[in-house]
Parts: structure tokens; sequence; C-alpha cells
């Protein structure tokens, strides 16, 4: 999952090749405030995602989904799939 193909800074990134997801694991949180931040390249003829979720366990309870559509289009989904928030982002370029 690490490639060249782009870099924000040094020379290597991680790839998602769309069959494996690639988990950060942060433990079972309860209490306290996080926060996480990363750099996103989504290729101008490709799509992104990503989710976080409320245990370690994958696929147990989605927090929220991000949809980074081909169009550049987004949308967010929390909570419950009508609790959604639309936007744009842009294409080819770190975000």
């Amino acid at each position: 999952m690490v490639s060249t193909d782009f870099a924000h800074s040094g020379v290597n990134s991680a790839k998602d090749n769309g069959t494996n997801d690639c988990l950060l694991l942060l433990g079972d949180k309860t209490t306290g405030s996080y926060e996480l931040s990363w750099w996103m390249y989504i290729e101008a003829d490709k799509c992104g995602y990503y989710n976080m979720q409320h245990f370690q366990t994958p696929g147990l309870e989605w927090a929220f989904e991000i949809y980074f559509k081909q169009n550049g289009q987004g949308k967010l989904l929390a909570g419950t799939t009508t609790d959604t928030i639309t936007f744009t982002y842009p294409k080819a370029t770190w975000l």
C-alpha cells in the first residue's frame, strides 16, 4: 500500500488499492478529546472514501462516513442515512 505515485512530502504515501481497507487503530477511547489530521490526494478520474468508527473492531459501528465522488461532489453521513451533509472538493490536488 506504499506508493511513489504522489507524495505530499518525501517520496512515499499510502495508496488505497480499492480492495483492502487501511485501518488506523486508535483503541476503544471513551473519554477525552482527540484530533486526527492527514492529507488526501484524489486523482481527477477517481473517487475516495473514509469512515470513523465508534469501536476498534472493524465494521461494528460507524460514527460517520465521508464519500468523495468522482465528479468533485461529496457527502458526509452521520448517525443515520437521513443525516447527510453535501460538499464539493478539489480534484487532483492535496486536501
